[in-house]
């Protein structure tokens, strides 16, 4: 049987290290500031993630391991598996509203007004940066989500009897498909978000020298 693929997911997504902090703010400072806020809270769920999916590993590592004549061990093991997926839905959820509202707060904000147009032009660019990275977010979390579909798929077709090599086989390739989604997806968000990180830096160093 094949190899099941595992990440443990997001654990560089909200990377924001070295980032300016606005100190006397105007709109798009302002707007900055709390969505940087929204997603350094997001890192909560997150963490908790990683750590359902590390212990999710160890579940499924027990799972394969067992006789499939010994059908009892085995709902057991996949019981544990069922409620971690459930576990690792609702982190993603936190996170996901979370994310969401900054999304909000953010599209809201392209009205912002600046005090000339070379400092609209500035805030409009960062602004649109700013976009892109939430809408790779929300295609992570869609591939994400696909995953966890798969997931559960495979973890059924264990308790059933009739399940063949061939049937755990075909559901594993497609977790392992749903998984190299989610790879793809969180490498062009970390990508997006070193962008946003970049264009916000040089916003803000921008406005603080021309003070």
């Amino acid at each position: 049987m094949g190899n099941k693929i595992w990440i443990l997911l997001f654990i560089s997504l909200f990377i924001l290290a070295g980032c300016r902090e606005p100190e006397n703010s105007n709109e798009i400072q302002q707007l900055i500031k709390n969505t940087d806020r929204l997603f350094v809270e997001a890192e909560v769920p997150q963490s908790s993630l990683a750590a359902i999916e590390k212990e999710e590993n160890e579940y499924y590592s027990e799972l394969i391991s067992l006789d499939k004549r010994r059908a009892e061990e085995i709902g057991t093991a996949v019981a544990k598996l069922e409620d971690s997926l459930k576990s690792r839905e609702e982190m993603m959820k936190i996170e996901e509203n979370m994310v969401k509202k900054a999304r909000k707060a953010w599209e809201k904000g392209r009205d912002f007004h600046a005090a000339n147009q070379e400092e609209e032009e500035k805030a409009r660019r960062l602004w649109a940066v700013g976009l892109k990275r939430f809408q790779a977010h929300g295609l992570l979390m869609d591939s994400y989500k696909k995953s966890i579909k798969a997931d559960r798929k495979l973890y059924r077709l264990f308790s059933k009897k009739n399940a063949s090599i061939t049937d755990l086989q075909n559901a594993i390739e497609s977790v392992n498909g749903c998984y190299k989604k989610v790879i793809q997806y969180n490498e062009e968000y970390n990508r997006a978000t070193g962008l946003y990180v970049k264009e916000k830096n040089e916003y803000l160093l921008e406005m603080e020298t021309e003070k």
